[in-house]
């Protein structure tokens, strides 16, 4: 007798694997808005120390200029980290 898939059988193994290079991408740049967002943070918090890294970034004149470049470095990090995670799906999905 024939058995019959579950939808959730189906969206696991057929769907899933056909949508995965798409998943990550999007994961990847919901990612990187989020972590990007500037206006939200400057506009609706007024404490500086509950702001992100980007909103210091973007006020450099009023802080030390040694503090720049780690800064940066520690801001692309995260974004650049989720990349090479998902870099061979990313790879996959784009072949012709």
């Amino acid at each position: 007798m024939l058995e019959t898939n579950s939808p959730i059988q189906i969206i696991k193994y057929c769907i899933i694997p056909q949508i995965k290079v798409c998943i990550c991408a999007v994961a990847l740049f919901i990612f990187a808005d989020m972590w990007n967002m500037v206006e939200q943070p400057m506009l609706y918090l007024n404490d500086n120390k509950f702001r992100n890294l980007l909103a210091f970034i973007v006020q450099v004149d009023n802080y030390n200029s040694e503090v720049l470049m780690p800064a940066s470095v520690f801001f692309i990090l995260p974004v650049f980290l989720f990349y090479l995670l998902f870099h061979d799906e990313l790879k996959r999905g784009f072949k012709i």
